[in-house]
């Protein structure tokens, strides 16, 4: 016998039968011999009897006294003879390849190793918030969504849903599941602790799935399961007291000493513990209100808001059933809720120490600090060499007064340690003000060589008013914005029966699953159709056998044919376009589809011919009929090629009965629903070079997009790229799909082909038919993050490589707490002090981190600075007058980039330096504002100036006289490379990396702040010194040329990309 699968059984007789059907898919499949060995807790139903009349498979049915899943597990070890024992659930459905997956990890790992297979909720089952946060979010249930494909994890997820064991080593315990427990929670944690002893590691295999079918739908519910999972954490500390921080990531004789020791004095009054305590109801009752206004629409703002509320509560629960359930100390359960509440929400110190200043979260010990006022705490510190240390008091807003900090020798004798940097607002002796420092730190001088451990002891002020008014005002706002929301909903529900409501077909209104192909049909206004067209189109169209072009008409049945008749062959759409189309209608039921060359809306068309941009169902028989009856659904897609079609046609004036609901779906006489086929049948493409598919989120004009498409031009020897884009396009963003087509890549805009709903589908389905080595993702949007553990689940056989991070303080790095992201296999940091933040506030390991900064084709830069270079003739052509001083704000105008703030200092330029004038270049969203308030005033208008676009924009740079720039937040932006490679002086705001480059090399200054007082001070400072840095920044052009290189930069990817991959090739 190979396999022996014990599942435990009690009260299943709704789900027995359908699951044993699973089985018997599985049991086609399996290559190995195995037996299943039901043994059931004594249920009430006819689950023993269901399981009884099974016959067809190598089944045995065991019955017990109640007394437990592990009880019942034991009693089914007795009888298991295969080599290796599965354990898994009465609610886990197996796919096909269940058993095989498993008993081949045995056979490629050997006994040392056990094999975790993956759980995902079934299909069918009714989801809530609750379920996709503990197992996505929170990981109060399964942590998978954190794990790497392939690689160890530890004993705590021992996961006895979906795990498999050699029985060799199970033969070595004195016992299976250890009947000390006696509630839910930790017998498994237990069992894999003491495999973990024997020397079996845990191996994660994905592909061993099993699908879970179990409704989460009780807040309460699961609180109780945490709680009684906390209370069991006692039970496995009893069994093994040398667990501790080292095993499972959390100190429990810490919390026991500082729960003896805080509540020992029994207190009738604890304001706090005791508003915390209320609070934790308020927001148990708030989750309910969030899941019912979730039920009615989705929203990812208010699912983040109860997943925050969820975390809050689980730990809640879960620290206080190890409170209550700790033997050596039983106060009241009021006592205990006070003090967990305590440990748990007002924040922890924390002692690094290292040699090289990178203060890792490994050479690290934290420290609880609940509630107390004075805090003792010590490090033991290497004796080897000396270091530093750096003392983060509390994880949050405060002030701290040191009353002692020594660097103990082995001799017992004792040095003072002095702080030589700090964050603090204000610092005394030994006095630091924390107030409005979220991460306060301190880092001292060099130890004494010969320091074997540090002790500090501090007082901390926890600013108790400051706090409370400040989630006061977090949770009015928050208060305020739901209040709006529902509101709203209430008003839209009250006007439903006033007002029509149309049919929104960007959400597909149900699915079909009768397989649908189509034939498109080429013909050519001029006759004979192009082989070279037919054969760029086929190509195209090579990800799925369900797509068929052809110069002649379809003669089965089994096609819904279209038609696309050009009108000449020099303004047919390009492959990629072809593709994007051809997609849609095979995924979406429409009747016809306009595809434009350009970003403008329905009903402005970029093309020459609209002809040359339609495809239409044959029933219409040309585009002449349809253009003069029209019929059906429609789609406007949005894809721009490399020809930039500026010429626009009105569709409203060609066919005017044409109408559209959203922009991009269109119908005539009525609207009607939109089917979406999930029946596709993705073909398999034969891969000549490694392909990595990228996920830049969109292509807008911008310094993240021009970085990638840099990239992707110097390694497209080495890889085959394909771009896939998930946010939809707005016409003042702009478009680099020009310059990806002209590089012959290929493209897909899932916001243009379909919507939300099918993305994971189209994603998995190109997953399938390129076959990635690799998935790059290049930034991020709400639905990335949302589906990042989906994104990990569709990729578990590739390496991730993420690049989503412009920021260290603001952006998608406040994500970077989830499970979900620390699947991914590599992470590139574009600065230093994202770097750091991933590594010191993230826990991300170091040699998983790759700093790449970002690039820019300095060739052509180089050339267009310095080749028949003119200032005049540059400035000129933009209107402007070569004898004046420019300073330029350069990039898109949104919140971030502050341009509204920018327009005030162009204000107070103008208004106190004659000869200086301002020229703000980009587009966005404050665009049309801008522009209003330029016109204000006829002085503004003739010397700030405004321009949408700059093609050559290195040239630009070059000629005027100071870069300024005053971004809320920023990695290091291409503007500021461009401006260090041209040899343009710098104004910023303190973001990213600029400063560092900046003051390094002396080439501009940074404001003190992104008050607009400190922004005009650093101008008046900015302005006097500006022949010096002009001086510095030409001196260092050369140097930043070669630094910033995209060669250096395509290089460094590719090293993190092979890096990545090499896992995954052993």
């Amino acid at each position: 016998m190979q396999i022996s699968v014990i599942i435990a059984v009690y009260n299943r007789s709704s789900l027995l039968r359908d699951l044993l059907d699973h089985w018997r898919i599985v049991d086609k499949y399996t290559k190995y011999e195995y037996e299943l060995i039901f043994s059931d807790d004594e249920s009430s139903d006819q689950s023993v009897a269901i399981l009884k009349e099974c016959t067809d498979l190598p089944i045995r049915v065991l019955t017990n006294k109640h007394g437990g899943a592990a009880q019942a597990r034991n009693h089914a070890y007795q009888y298991a003879t295969g080599e290796i024992v599965l354990f898994t659930g009465d609610d886990i459905f197996p796919t096909p390849n269940f058993l095989n997956e498993h008993y081949e990890s045995y056979l490629k790992n050997g006994e040392n190793y056990a094999t975790l297979g993956c759980i995902e909720w079934r299909e069918g089952i009714e989801m809530n918030h609750l379920m996709k946060h503990i197992t996505d979010i929170g990981c109060e249930q399964f942590g998978f969504v954190g794990m790497r494909p392939f690689e160890v994890i530890d004993f705590r997820h021992f996961y006895t849903s979906n795990v498999s064991v050699a029985r060799s080593k199970l033969l070595q315990l004195d016992v299976l599941f250890s009947p000390a427990f006696k509630k839910y929670g930790f017998e498994d944690v237990d069992l894999g602790y003491r495999l973990h002893q024997l020397g079996v590691s845990i191996i994660y295999v994905p592909n061993a799935l099993g699908y879970h079918d179990h409704i989460y739908n009780s807040v309460e519910k699961f609180c109780n399961r945490q709680l009684s999972a906390g209370e069991e954490l006692n039970t496995l500390k009893r069994l093994h007291p040398e667990i501790g921080n080292e095993e499972i990531k959390f100190d429990i004789d810490e919390f026991y000493e500082l729960y003896q020791s805080s509540y020992s004095v029994k207190k009738r009054i604890d304001f706090v513990g005791d508003l915390g305590r209320v609070t934790i109801r308020l927001l148990t009752l708030m989750t309910k209100l969030l899941e019912k206004g979730l039920r009615k629409k989705d929203s990812s703002k208010i699912r983040k808001l109860c997943s925050k509320f969820y975390s809050i509560i689980f730990s809640y629960y879960m620290y206080l059933g190890l409170a209550i359930g700790y033997a050596d100390y039983k106060p009241s359960r009021k006592t205990s809720e006070r003090f967990v509440l305590r440990y748990l929400f007002f924040g922890s110190s924390q002692v690094f120490y290292d040699r090289d200043n990178n203060f890792t979260e490994e050479n690290s010990v934290k420290y609880h600090t609940a509630g107390e006022k004075k805090i003792k705490i010590s490090l033991e510190v290497p004796s080897d060499s000396n270091g530093r240390i750096r003392f983060d008091p509390l994880d949050d807003r405060c002030k701290v007064k040191i009353r002692r900090a020594d660097a103990v020798s082995l001799h017992s004798s004792r040095t003072p340690i002095r702080f030589e940097f700090n964050n603090a607002m204000h610092s005394a002796v030994n006095k630091y003000d924390f107030s409005s420092e979220i991460d306060p730190i301190l880092i001292s001088e060099m130890l004494p060589t010969d320091t074997s451990k540090v002790e500090i002891e501090f007082s901390l002020n926890y600013l108790m008013f400051k706090r409370s008014l400040s989630a006061a005002r977090t949770s009015f706002r928050m208060t305020f914005k739901l209040l709006k929301k529902v509101i709203h909903y209430i008003a839209k529900k009250r006007n439903k029966y006033k007002v029509s409501v149309s049919y929104q077909l960007n959400s597909p209104s149900h699915s079909s699953e009768q397989r649908r192909r189509i034939w498109i049909t080429l013909k050519s206004s001029s006759g004979q159709v192009p082989t070279l067209i037919l054969n760029a189109y086929r190509e195209s169209c090579i990800l799925s056998p369900d797509i068929h072009v052809d110069v002649n008409f379809c003669t089965s049945s089994e096609y819904m044919e279209y038609i696309y008749e050009f009108t000449d062959s020099l303004h047919v759409i390009e492959k990629s376009q072809f593709a994007n189309a051809a997609l849609c209608l095979l995924e979406h039921n429409y009747d016809f589809i306009f595809i434009s060359d350009g970003l403008s809306n329905f009903p402005l068309l970029h093309s020459i011919n609209y002809k040359d941009s339609l495809i239409i169902k044959k029933s219409f028989g040309s585009c002449d009929n349809f253009i003069k009856n029209p019929d059906g659904i429609g789609r406007f897609l949005r894809i721009p090629g490399s020809k930039r079609t500026d010429q626009q046609i009105d569709l409203s004036l060609v066919c005017p009965s044409i109408q559209s609901s959203d922009g991009k779906n269109l119908f005539t006489k009525k609207q009607e629903p939109v089917e979406w086929n999930n029946s596709i049948i993705f073909a398999s493409k034969q891969k000549v070079k490694p392909t990595i598919i990228v996920l830049p989120v969109f292509m807008a004009v911008g310094g993240v997009e021009r970085n990638t498409i840099e990239i992707m031009e110097r390694l497209q020897k080495d890889y085959e790229f394909i771009v896939v884009t998930f946010e939809s396009h707005r016409t003042e963003q702009g478009s680099l799909y020009y310059q990806i087509a002209e590089l012959d890549i290929k493209y897909f805009d899932f916001a243009e082909i379909t919507s939300f709903e099918t993305y994971l589908y189209l994603l998995e389905g190109l997953k399938n038919v390129y076959q990635p080595d690799l998935v790059w993702i290049c930034n991020s949007s709400p639905w990335t993050m949302d589906n990042s553990s989906n994104i990990r689940r569709i990729f578990n056989n590739c390496p991730i490589v993420t690049q989503d991070v412009y920021d260290y303080e603001y952006g998608w790095i406040q994500y970077y707490d989830r499970p979900s992201i620390h699947s991914y296999d590599r992470f590139i940091a574009i600065n230093q002090k994202i770097k750091e933040k991933f590594i010191h506030t993230y826990g991300l390991n170091p040699l998983d981190i790759d700093l790449v900064y970002s690039a820019v084709d300095t060739q052509k830069i180089a050339k267009a600075s310095t080749e028949h270079f003119s200032r005049e003739k540059t400035l000129r052509s933009y209107g402007l007058d070569p004898n004046k001083i420019y300073f330029a704000f350069v990039g898109r105008f949104t919140e971030q980039k502050q341009p509204l703030k920018m327009l005030e200092l162009a204000r107070y330029i103008v208004e106190n330096y004659n000869n200086a004038n301002f020229v703000m270049v980009g587009d966005g969203e404050l665009a049309k504002e801008i522009e209003i308030e330029i016109a204000k005033t006829p002085i503004w208008k003739n010397r700030i100036h405004r321009i949408s676009y700059i093609a050559e924009i290195s040239k630009f740079i070059k000629s005027i006289d100071g870069l300024v720039i005053a971004s809320i937040f920023e990695g290091l932006p291409i503007v500021t490379i461009e401006a260090m490679c041209v040899g343009t002086p710098i104004l910023s705001t303190d973001v990213g990396d600029i400063a560092l480059f900046v003051r390094d090399k002396e080439i501009g200054i940074i404001s003190n702040s992104h008050d607009i007082k400190d922004l005009k001070a650093a101008f008046d400072t900015f302005y006097t010194n500006l022949g010096v840095y002009k001086q510095n920044a030409e001196s260092r052009a050369k140097e930043n040329i070669e630094f910033f290189s995209s060669e250096r930069a395509s290089l460094s990817m590719k090293h993190s990309f092979e890096r990545a991959m090499s896992k995954y090739k052993q």
